[in-house]
């Protein structure tokens, strides 16, 4: 829900947003410390060290330089203590700069556009955009953000108040209603558009589905290799290796020694039900159908203990099609967002056209595709 406010994060992609999310997503402190594990190690570095691998102009917008300082300054707008977060190097900076300083500039024109067009930001915009996203938000959604709030031991009308006085949101705010009623003006998809889309593109709305033929299949295959083992069991590894999905074919079959409580209840009771050497009928589970085979138990086995080996057979779903009145709802969103974003785009390439921005850093250059195709397993 948070994504979808101020246009689906496409403002706050720009300043530091390719490096560092400008737009705050909650994390447990569980994910907080796995992402904290993830970045570089080293002292946080000043935004002025970070720009001066940089030349002195990165840009020209409307016949005026954008400067190494106006970048400086920018960046120092949204890290107020002049220290960009650890784990961002001076090396990424300049790597990300084509990017950051294209949005930047970006942002400077849509605000002008947005001045120009009489729309202003204020603390009651910011109210009223969130009011409406909560409103209409599902209710999965809604039971995360207040799951969300009770972490932060925030009401939602706090929440609301709280993110009103942020200037930076005011601001996108207002960028996000003129986006609605100017970039996006026009921008509809019929249900009509969907069906089209749909009946154009069925391969791609089809979920797997297990029916009674797949499970049939299942149980022929496991019925197939109980006849093969009874012709001659010592075939059971070689079997196991060719056919099982579990990565106990590796060891053909072999689970090695277990207790009651280590397997799921199906699975172990067929298991501790066969006598040594003895091969049961297929076993459902969740995970498919297992031939079992209980082994022989070994010195210092634990007591009260088997062993055993298994065949594991996948069941293999079937691919159906989706309904389109089942997905209509979604794809009819999910495409007038598409065309937004689309519209989105157009709009600011053309603004920056007209205002004859010339970026004059160079992206770094993308590797080189290797010789030979690598093998995807």
């Amino acid at each position: 829900m948070m994504k979808k406010l101020l246009l689906g994060g496409v403002l706050s992609a720009t300043m530091m947003g390719q490096l560092v999310s400008a737009e705050p997503v909650p994390l447990t402190p569980e994910q907080q410390e796995q992402v904290m594990q993830m970045l570089p190690m080293g002292p946080a570095i000043s935004i002025d060290e970070a720009v001066k691998g940089l030349p002195e102009v990165l840009a020209t917008v409307n016949g005026k330089n954008f400067t190494k300082k106006d970048f400086a300054d920018a960046l120092k707008k949204q890290f107020p203590n002049g220290t960009l977060p650890q784990g961002v190097t001076a090396q990424m900076v300049v790597a990300k700069a084509p990017e950051i300083v294209k949005g930047m500039i970006q942002e400077q024109l849509l605000t002008a556009e947005m001045e120009k067009a009489g729309f202003k930001p204020s603390a009651q915009l910011v109210k009223d955009i969130w009011n409406k996203e909560l409103a209409k938000a599902p209710k999965e959604e809604l039971a995360a953000f207040e799951q969300f709030l009770a972490q932060q031991k925030m009401t939602k009308e706090q929440f609301v108040e709280k993110q009103s006085q942020d200037v930076n949101m005011q601001k996108q705010a207002a960028l996000q209603l003129f986006a609605e009623k100017v970039i996006f003006a026009g921008v509809k998809v019929t249900e009509a558009d969907a069906l089209k889309y749909y009946n154009d593109n069925k391969a791609r709305f089809v979920q797997p589905q297990v029916d009674a033929e797949s499970e049939k299949a299942a149980v022929a295959k496991a019925n197939n290799l109980i006849a093969e083992l009874k012709k001659d069991p010592a075939k059971f590894a070689e079997l196991a290796k060719a056919n099982s999905i579990c990565p106990s074919k590796e060891q053909g079959g072999s689970l090695g020694a277990f207790v009651k409580g280590q397997m799921i209840p199906e699975f172990e009771n067929a298991a501790f039900a066969l006598k040594v050497g003895e091969i049961s009928a297929p076993v459902k589970t969740q995970y498919g159908y297992h031939i079992i085979r209980r082994d022989k138990s070994e010195a210092g086995d634990p007591t009260g203990s088997i062993r055993a080996s298994h065949i594991l057979i996948k069941i293999e779903p079937k691919m159906v099609q989706i309904p389109f009145d089942k997905i209509k709802v979604e794809l009819t969103s999910m495409l007038e967002q598409e065309k937004k974003g689309e519209a989105f785009r157009a709009y600011c390439e053309k603004l920056l056209k007209d205002a004859n921005f010339k970026l004059l850093i160079a992206a770094p250059a993308k590797p080189a595709a290797p010789a030979v195709a690598p093998v995807v397993r």
